[in-house]
Order: C-alpha cells, then structure tokens, then sequence
C-alpha cells in the first residue's frame, strides 16, 4: 500500500517468529477471490479500509523456507509447509495515518509491532534475504506505479514534458540501465519499444546511448513534432502543446529543435525497419535557422 506519496509504501515490523520488515499478506479464504484477500487482510491486520487496488502483479510469485527456518516454522504452525506462493496487489491509500491500527479490526490477533512509511528501496533492502527475490520482483512490477504518475500530484508528470521533455529520456535509459545492472537482461540483448509520441523517447534514447539498444520496434511513429505542432488545425496539436511546448513561442521552440538531431540522425539506421513514409517522418526541416541560432 502506498501513502501520501507513491514514493511511500506501508511496511511493518513482524512480531514473530522473526523480527523483519514485510508487506500486509494472509491467506485466501475457500471461496475468496485474491483481490477481496487482499483487501480484507489490509483490513484486519491494519483497520484501514480508505485503500483502492490500482495494480495487480499478474502472476503468482514464490519461493521456498530455509530449512532452519522451515524447521521452526513446523514446530510452530504444526505443519511442514515447504515455502508459499503468492498473488501481490498494489493499493492505494486514501485515509490520514490516524486511521491505521496495528491492533487491526479486532477479529485476529495483533501479528505487526510497528509500521511506517518506506521507499520501496528501502523495504527489498530490510526484507528478510529468502523474500528479497519476490520483494524484488514486485516493485519492479509496480515501479510504473510507485514512480508518482498521476497518482500523487501532476509535479512528477511536468518534470518530464515541455520544457524538460528530455528528462523523460534520462528516466527510459536509467530503466535500461537499471535492468542490465540488476542482471535482469544481458547488456547485449536490452530492446526498446514505441507507440505513437512514445517513439520520440525511443528514438532520442538510441541515438544518444547506441551501445544501450540492440533493437527497437517503433509503431505507427509520431516523429515530426516540429512542424505538426506548428498546424493548430490538426486535431490533437492544441492537446500536444501541453507536452512538448508550442513552438511558435521562442523560448518552447528551442528546446524542442534541440531534439531534431537525435531523431534525424535515425533515418540512416531505420531506412530497412520502416516504409517510405514513416521514414521520411524521421527528417524534420527547420525553417527558422535565426531563431534556433538565437
């Protein structure tokens, strides 16, 4: 669950029979779907109810016990269970901290000591070694999510369009990089893909970090913003405006013909991917040489 921030997830400290940091869970009643679980564990072992579900890991992940500590978990559970399986979602909350209560709704016994609001970051590092995999996995799966979008405020969002429209590129190569470093993809295998604007970010990434990408796949590639967004008359430019700039005020202009070479430079490489049309969209001609000189 995250809290005021995406940034800020709900942990808490296990009381037995390790002391370790770890997410709300439980198990799934007979007749109970994951989801409804969810909620009604969040419920019980916190009293929060102000939550909403915004994303699902659409597997189930698992992983083993330890044998030590499958043994003390048999003495006692009185069972011998070899590991879990589990099925993660992602709420959201939209209470004041005031509501959250470790002693839960009163219908099961206290299972938390403490709780506060961690980065996710923070919550793999602290999680016991056997669950950092899952840990792991799961804020990877939710990184889209817990990165801010739209679910705090709009800041997050305007630090990456219009005038700073190439941070957006810095965030795709960091997710890249990010990847090869945590040894999820091999550094020679990394791809990329595109749809629509999403093809601008793409395109600026290859050209700028080439030994990154080994391929790309740009669909239906919206590549000539300069002078489409110069025509008030098509229909989504007005809207575009707000993500890219307007380039018939100066200081929106710039910025966005400094992204021309990246983009133009693509043609030579994506002659053989794409068909004449789409190619010739990667040539943008700018027809105001003294106001990008100035």
């Amino acid at each position: 669950m995250h809290g005021p921030s995406p940034r800020c997830c709900f942990c808490s400290a296990v009381r037995s029979p390790f002391r370790t940091v770890q997410s709300i869970k439980g198990g799934v009643d007979e007749g109970e779907d994951p989801r409804s679980a969810a909620i009604r564990e969040l419920r019980e072992e916190t009293g929060v109810s102000s939550a909403e579900v915004i994303a699902e890991v659409p597997y189930w992940l698992t992983y083993d016990f330890p044998p030590d500590v499958r043994e003390k978990l048999k003495h006692q559970w009185g069972s011998d269970w070899k590991g879990q399986a589990q099925k993660w979602f992602l709420l959201k909350f939209t209470g004041k901290d005031e509501e959250i209560n470790l002693l839960g709704d009163g219908t099961e016994k206290a299972e938390f000591g403490e709780w506060s609001w961690m980065s996710p970051e923070q919550i793999v590092e602290l999680a016991v070694d056997f669950k950092k995999p899952v840990y792991k996995e799961v804020m990877i799966v939710f990184t889209p999510h817990l990165q801010g979008g739209g679910g705090g405020d709009s800041l997050w969002h305007k630090s990456g369009s219009g005038l700073y429209k190439q941070n957006s590129v810095y965030d795709f190569v960091a997710c890249a990089d990010y990847l090869v470093n945590e040894d999820y993809v091999h550094r020679d295998r990394v791809g990329a893909i595109g749809f629509s604007a999403g093809c601008l970010v793409v395109g600026a990434a290859i050209n700028m970090y080439p030994d990154l990408f080994r391929a790309a796949i740009l669909k239906v590639p919206f590549l000539d913003v300069c002078n489409t967004l110069f025509d008030p008359s098509l229909p989504l430019t007005i809207l575009d405006y707000e993500e890219f700039g307007n380039p018939q005020i100066h200081s929106q202009f710039k910025p966005i013909v400094l992204g021309v070479p990246q983009i133009k430079s693509l043609r030579d490489r994506l002659d053989n991917w794409l068909d004449k049309v789409h190619t010739a969209l990667l040539s943008v001609e700018v027809e105001a040489p003294d106001l990008v000189a100035s």
